[in-house]
């Protein structure tokens, strides 16, 4: 009678056993791969080297640089040395682990924004306060240089085969051999979205080629590690070969955080100088170092893949378009989040905002622009007035030459009370150049759990497209309507809850 109960025992010993050994072999290998690397201190050198690059980086590293002078103390680099990669004191092998936070508080070490350095106008050279260790920043670090390597974030997983669709990207349409494509970025606290945001631009970079790239971020004064994290990124990127603009905006920091689209468009503005040449009047005509097909990549602090990108700028470029936008999602995936800045051709909110602001319609997008409609839940690219979605692409020369910007409504203004990337819309609506297309393939959400979820109901680009077809499909051709819509809905200011109508004059 005893057998069978002694049977059960037996097997659940051998159960918890093997339980056990799986779990101790799953510490061992974090063990390993969290000590994977670091033999070489963080503190060697320059800082940063960490991490060092593998060969599966695919990315050379700076041949002027040399194991031997990575290796100077902070004494023996000069002045120029410290403002592209700031030394670090050097931690005695006796001495304590924690000594390297008092030397990360030593703002010597950091960049001396007093030289010359590519620091956008109007952008604060202030510092940021120390507020992530060095334990920390090889976590963040290793996950943007490893695009495929889950460790030690987990992160939207993305598709890294590409197929031959974006083949022509890679190439030079005016033939020139000037950087083609400008990443912007305006972050704010926003180093949780850093392993996936910036392995993804970086990945990018490798697939167009670093050398037709540029990047440039102005930080709003973060707190939580972003700037150090920027500030490591950097010398990677750098090394690369693609060009990359750092700088600090602390001044507007408050003011963005609580909305105030001044101060976004100011910053917008700021991150975009170094597409501008300098000391040419009245106008700033294109730097000579882009292409005169530039194109502007604005990313929000998003979830994205290599994919979202890319098909972003191949339907900018091959449909003529003068601005593209993704969507943007929240709520897993079930509600388009910028709602407030987009416009259909109808002049409405892609979905229908009653007076409670309420979101029970939400799921019937484009509700009032049937043809659009059809488009859309086809995943085709359809025109639109305004738009931003999370990410947009935007022809460069007409905010080089200050053809355009981003601005906010002015008090005294006829205009009701709109975002910047309405106002956008209108200004390049009066000069003809209505050409605004969003890009329902594309969808992109602010986290890495929004983001897989947005991509399990809303789908890959992949899902959609012929990654072997590196033409528009004929269904894909937006035909463009010149004309803005009569009639624009606007969002009053905040404190007032009806909406009104705008009549549009251009």
């Amino acid at each position: 009678m005893m057998r069978p109960k002694w049977y059960q025992a037996l097997v659940g010993g051998v159960i918890w056993t093997l339980g056990l050994v799986f779990l101790g072999f799953r510490l061992y290998v974090y063990y390993s791969r969290w000590n994977n690397d670091r033999g070489i201190s963080i503190f060697d050198g320059h800082l940063p080297p960490v991490p060092q690059y593998q060969d599966t980086d695919n990315a050379s590293q700076n041949p002027s640089t040399s194991d031997a002078e990575l290796s100077k103390p902070l004494q023996d680099s000069t002045q120029e040395d410290i403002v592209d990669k700031p030394s670090v004191p050097r931690p005695t092998a006796t001495g304590p682990t924690g000594e390297w936070s008092l030397a990360w508080n030593n703002k010597s070490i950091w960049p001396d924004w007093s030289s010359t350095s590519p620091t956008p106008n109007g952008a604060s050279k202030s510092l940021p306060t120390y507020s992530i260790s060095h334990e920390e920043l090889y976590r963040y670090v290793h996950s943007i240089m490893h695009f495929n390597d889950e460790w030690p974030f987990e992160r939207v997983s993305c598709p890294s085969g590409m197929g031959s669709r974006y083949d022509k990207l890679r190439g030079d349409t005016d033939g020139s051999g000037k950087a083609r494509y400008f990443f912007a970025l305006n972050l704010l606290d926003a180093a949780d979205a850093l392993p996936r945001l910036m392995s993804t631009i970086i990945e990018t970079i490798k697939y167009l080629g670093p050398e037709r790239c540029a990047i440039s971020i102005v930080d709003g004064g973060s707190q939580d590690g972003t700037w150090e994290i920027l500030t490591v990124i950097k010398s990677r990127i750098d090394d690369l070969g693609a060009q990359f603009f750092l700088a600090t905006s602390r001044d507007g920091s408050n003011d963005a955080q609580s909305g105030q689209n001044a101060t976004l468009a100011d910053l917008r503005n700021q991150v975009l100088e170094p597409l501008k040449a300098k000391d040419v009047e009245p106008t700033h005509s294109l730097s000579s170092v882009y292409s005169s097909d530039a194109v502007v990549i604005f990313l929000d602090d998003i979830a994205v893949c290599p994919e979202d990108i890319l098909e972003l700028v191949f339907q900018h470029v091959n449909q003529g378009a003068q601005m593209t936008c993704a969507f943007d999602w929240v709520l897993n995936g079930t509600v388009f989040h910028d709602v407030w800045e987009s416009r259909s051709l109808a002049g409405n909110t892609f979905f229908e905002v009653p007076h409670d602001g309420s979101l029970t319609h939400s799921k019937d997008m484009f509700f009032d622009d049937a043809p659009n409609k059809r488009r859309y839940k086809k995943f085709q690219p359809l025109q639109v007035y305004s738009c931003w979605g999370g990410m947009v692409t935007l022809n460069a020369t007409s905010f080089a030459e200050d053809t355009v910007k981003f601005r906010a409504t002015e008090q005294t203004d006829s205009d009701c009370y709109m975002g910047e990337s309405m106002l956008l819309a209108k200004d390049l609506f009066s000069q003809g150049l209505g050409k605004i297309l969003a890009v329902p393939s594309v969808n992109v959400a602010y986290s890495d759990d929004e983001a897989t979820e947005t991509k399990r109901i809303r789908g890959y680009v992949s899902d959609h497209i012929n990654n072997d077809i590196s033409e528009l499909d004929a269904k894909e051709i937006v035909q463009w309507q010149q004309d803005p819509p009569e009639l624009v809905k606007c969002l009053p200011l905040s404190e007032q809850v009806a909406w009104t109508e705008w009549i549009q004059s251009v």
